[in-house]
């Protein structure tokens, strides 16, 4: 009687473990037959709640990896973000007054190799085949997600008002050029932002984008009157050409009369050969400065100082290369300068 009943057990037993393992074998993705999604992701169940990619891998890990870029590279083909635009607006923003992780979490998304920045993202279906290849499918829910976007967006939006407004009751030129700057940075995120959100919604790229027509004509009006002149008696022409671009980008007119210029940008570039006791090259010492004068000598600046030292085979083939050094200073250190000393944008 004994034996029977635990035969019994043991045959109940062995029911409910088949049992569960059968529905852990669908629960993990696992069956015989291969679902849709993976060919036809458009066609999961609710596809139109989400934005979905599909990935597939060796393991969990990654084919979610791969997912996840597939999904990210749905921004990536629609929206381009730089990483310039994200440089200006850390610079533009200040910390203090405004959180940037979100924001720049968002313009990454269209950046490649960027798909660990995804908001929202979730797996939604996975599968795994005989031969062991995992399909994962992953989705980003479209309207919790645009209202992420909307906020940052509205949030970026209070802030070009308060710069604009600021512009409007600043009576130094350079003052109100740097407030408009800042502006225009924040815009250029906020359609950034906008286009993201419309591939969310389905919508075309060019549908939502802010007016920003009022805020380019302020800007275009100030950069008339923030004239500068670039005194640089005896310098390469090629450096002064890479200042006139960074002085343009940064929002100032060059003009070539000096009586006409708010700001006159004396420049100084001097090198000597230095003796490095090497007979495989020759070396060129030099120094890069910039002094600027305000005519109305209603303001001083700091003078932009750099200085370095550059090699070659020959001591022509070291002065052009130092040539080449001061350029990149020009393009990335005195921007910088600029931005920071005139603009005041840091």
């Amino acid at each position: 009687m004994k034996s029977r009943t635990c035969l019994l057990l043991i045959t109940v037993g062995m029911s409910m473990t088949l049992s569960c393992a059968s529905m852990a074998q669908r629960k993990s993705g696992k069956s015989g037959k291969q679902p849709m999604w993976i060919t036809q992701p458009s066609n999961y169940e609710n596809a139109s709640d989400y934005l979905v990619a599909v990935g597939t891998g060796s393991s969990y890990q990654n084919a979610r990896n791969n997912a996840l870029g597939n999904l990210a590279r749905i921004f990536q083909s629609e929206v381009k973000t730089d990483q310039t635009l994200i440089d200006e607006f850390h610079e533009t923003i200040n910390l203090e007054d405004l959180n940037s992780d979100r924001t720049t979490q968002l313009l990454s998304v269209t950046r490649v190799g960027s798909s660990q920045n995804l908001i929202n993202a979730k797996v939604l279906e996975t599968y795994t085949a005989r031969d062991g290849t995992v399909y994962m499918l992953m989705g980003m829910h479209r309207r919790n997600t645009a209202r992420i976007y909307s906020s940052e967006i509205s949030n970026n939006e209070l802030n070009i008002n308060d710069l604009v407004n600021q512009a409007d009751n600043e009576s130094n030129i350079l003052e109100k050029l740097g407030n408009l700057k800042k502006a225009m940075v924040l815009q250029e995120v906020n359609d950034n932002l906008q286009k993201q959100r419309s591939v969310l919604l389905s919508r075309s790229t060019t549908d939502m984008l802010s007016d920003e027509g009022s805020l380019s004509k302020k800007y275009r009006d100030v950069k008339k009157h923030c004239l500068v002149y670039i005194d640089a008696n005896d310098i390469p022409e090629q450096i002064v050409s890479e200042m006139d671009g960074v002085f343009q980008d940064e929002g100032f007119t060059v003009t070539r009369n000096a009586s006409e210029a708010i700001l006159h940008a004396i420049v100084t570039y001097q090198w000597r050969q230095m003796d490095m006791n090497r007979k495989d090259a020759q070396f060129v010492k030099w120094d890069f400065h910039v002094r600027f004068d305000s005519p109305a000598g209603d303001r001083s600046f700091r003078t932009f100082n750099t200085e370095g030292r550059d090699g070659a085979l020959t001591y022509r083939e070291a002065v052009l290369r130092s040539d080449e050094t001061v350029k990149k200073k020009i393009s990335t250190d005195f921007r910088k300068f600029l931005r920071e000393e005139l603009l005041h944008i840091n």
